[in-house]
């Protein structure tokens, strides 16, 4: 996923947070290498147990297509017994994409989850614009929440305050011991790999997403009356030609919060953010000579109106909101969104995804696990007694029942009769509560604490499930994954933020026309200087070390 300039202009600098929080100084200037796995040794990741409940109806594949269900288990299975709690009050803080639900004394489905869980969780929650600022605070404070949701690593200095604050977790989850904690065992070995070892240590429990991150969804009928099928094969004149179509004083061909330049790099045959050439060294998508043809495209694209011309100054849920009511075509996010389009759109266009363009793309694979930046988390616990963790695994362990699994149902559905009745079909079918009570997932985000692999399932629409999984198909085996993912560089950690940010800028101001397409080589010349290079030597030497 793409770093729009807002989000990145909200996230906190490193010596601020360096400064304030003991023991952050020393290892997180760059040349420190406590958090980075070279040449220590290395834990073993969990061992990979799966759990089949149900047999998918559209099987996925180990590359990365979901399995897909186009009806709901008909007799969900208990996967925990008894209660994972002692009867403690348990503190989280985990960000939030909603509004704040109802207090727990009053709110059915909180009740029923604490009831279920054995403990009194007590959730802060953090909307996703405020996620930086609430975690510098609380990072340099020292009270932290018995569960950290989500230690993103687009911080900075994550991984230096996990290592100093956090409990290693290595005893409990590495090798065979995850077994102890079987849904957290059913996790893909590439979910552990891709959250990483910190100084060769196991820190965090992965929150898992489809590989297939950022996708381009769009009004089928509007795309196809224009020359865009929903297929591979589109050429990138044709999607231009199309788009030139499309665009009019009232609709825009391309929304979003941000150019997605991602995608249209994918389009373009860049193959990830980073790439390491067959003698080992590593080398940034800034490098990229083709880089500065797809900024001069999305800027020609920007002057000819095909863009959203206040994109840079959109909030998500505005993006959201313009896609589904046709004011834009398309929108670029993350395929996980794709359940909630469905639903906000209705019967007004199909949703569909816009398939890459161009003659060779290649478009990227997420890292498989979730953060609000996109460049990946993982949930951390403070440190406590042996008990208390192991307790607190547990809960973790609940929280990530699998689909088919009753817990899977009370988190995602929550109580029959209450806040879901069952359909013709066996779906579960969204009561008032639900809906309009706000008794429901978006606003009690369990899902960003813990989760179990996704499936592809919508209730009550087979036929969306189906354009899914087949986009998936088509788009996945041509997709490339970035050899830097899970890998931990001192300098990045430490600098990466603030580099992000300026050539972010750069690159935004560019495609908007605000700045000459002769400053991109030189935002490169510093983008290197200033770290970028340091970044490339470390993660060549981490990757050597990992592999």
């Amino acid at each position: 996923m793409d770093i729009s300039r807002r989000s990145l202009l909200r996230l906190t600098g490193g010596a601020a947070l360096a400064s304030a929080v003991p023991g952050l100084a020393a290892c997180g200037d760059g040349a420190g290498t406590s958090v980075g796995n070279a040449g220590k040794g290395l834990a073993p990741l969990p061992a990979y147990t799966p759990i089949n409940l149900v047999k998918p109806d559209l099987p996925g594949t180990a590359q990365g297509v979901q399995d897909a269900f186009l009806t709901y288990p008909q007799k969900p299975v208990q996967t925990v017994d008894g209660k994972p709690g002692d009867g403690s009050v348990v503190t989280c803080m985990v960000i939030t994409y909603g509004t704040a639900p109802s207090p727990a004394a009053s709110n059915k489905l909180w009740t029923a989850i604490n009831e279920a869980l054995g403990v009194d969780l007590r959730l802060t929650l953090v909307p996703a614009a405020d996620l930086n600022a609430k975690y510098a605070t609380m990072m340099a404070g020292g009270d932290l929440p018995d569960i950290i949701a989500t230690i993103d690593l687009a911080m900075a200095n994550a991984l230096q305050f996990t290592q100093a604050k956090c409990a290693d977790l290595t005893e409990y989850i590495s090798g065979d011991a995850i077994k102890e904690y079987p849904n957290l065992a059913n996790l893909p070995t590439i979910a552990w790999q891709n959250v990483g070892r910190i100084g060769g240590r196991l820190y965090g429990v992965p929150v898992p997403r489809p590989q297939l991150a950022g996708v381009m969804f769009g009004n089928r009928e509007k795309l196809e009356a224009a020359g865009i099928k929903m297929g591979l094969g589109v050429s990138t004149a044709q999607f231009a030609e199309g788009l030139a179509e499309l665009a009019t004083s009232k609709q825009f061909p391309l929304g979003g919060n941000n150019f997605s330049e991602n995608i249209h790099l994918g389009a373009a045959g860049v193959p990830s953010n980073w790439v390491r050439a067959d003698g080992g060294a590593f080398t940034s998508r800034y490098e990229n000579p083709v880089y500065p043809e797809v900024l001069q495209r999305l800027r020609d694209w920007y002057a000819k109106g095909y863009f959203y011309p206040d994109l840079l100054s959109t909030q998500a849920t505005q993006a959201n909101t313009f896609f589904m009511n046709g004011t834009t075509l398309t929108l670029g996010g993350g395929i996980g969104g794709y359940p909630g389009m469905v639903s906000g759109v209705g019967d007004a266009f199909t949703v569909d995804f816009v398939r890459p363009y161009g003659d060779d793309p290649t478009p990227w694979l997420g890292n498989g696990v979730f953060s609000n930046s996109g460049r990946g988390g993982f949930t951390a616990l403070k440190k406590a007694s042996p008990e208390r963790v192991k307790m607190l695994l547990r809960v973790l362990n609940f929280l990530a029942a699998p689909f088919g699994s009753k817990e899977y149902e009370l988190i995602n559905y929550g109580v029959a009769g209450v806040h879901f009745t069952t359909g013709a079909d066996g779906d579960p079918l969204p009561t008032a509560l639900a809906t309009t009570g706000g008794e429901n997932k978006t606003n009690l985000p369990l899902q960003y604490i813990a989760a179990a692999p996704y499936v592809l399932y919508l209730p009550g629409n087979p036929d969306a499930t189906r354009r899914s999984y087949q986009a998936q198909q088509e788009i996945v085996p041509i997709s490339v994954s970035d050899p830097s993912y899970g890998l931990v560089s001192p300098t990045q950690a430490a600098k990466g933020t603030k580099l992000n940010q300026q050539i972010a800028d750069v690159t935004n101001a560019i495609i908007a026309g605000k700045r000459p397409m002769s400053d991109w080589s030189g935002a490169v010349s510093q983008w290197k200087s200033q770290g970028g290079d340091a970044i490339a030597k470390e993660l060549a030497e981490q990757y050597a070390a990992n592999h």
